[in-house]
């Protein structure tokens, strides 16, 4: 690859040719509906719900005993609900 200044184009490909060809790429991606503002909305809100699920909100400071629980669970609850 040749630096030309802060630009890095292939070796044997001019700045010019590399942007005629990187412009010709973008008409087909848009001409086949591909929308790169769509999918970087839609990482960054991927990410945002990330960083909320480790958030420490998310999880409660004490952990949940191993001791079993005295309410019915819910197959119970529909088991019972079936039955009646």
């Amino acid at each position: 690859m040749s630096v030309k200044g802060k630009w890095t184009v292939r070796d044997g490909l001019s700045l010019e040719k590399a942007i005629q060809q990187a412009q010709a790429l973008h008409q087909q991606r848009l001409s086949a509906g591909y929308d790169q503002a769509a999918l970087d909305r839609a990482a960054r809100l991927g990410f945002a719900n990330g960083a909320f699920e480790d958030s420490e909100e998310f999880y409660p400071e004490t952990q949940a005993s191993n001791t079993p629980s005295t309410s019915p669970s819910l197959v119970e609850k529909l088991d019972q609900r079936a039955s009646a």
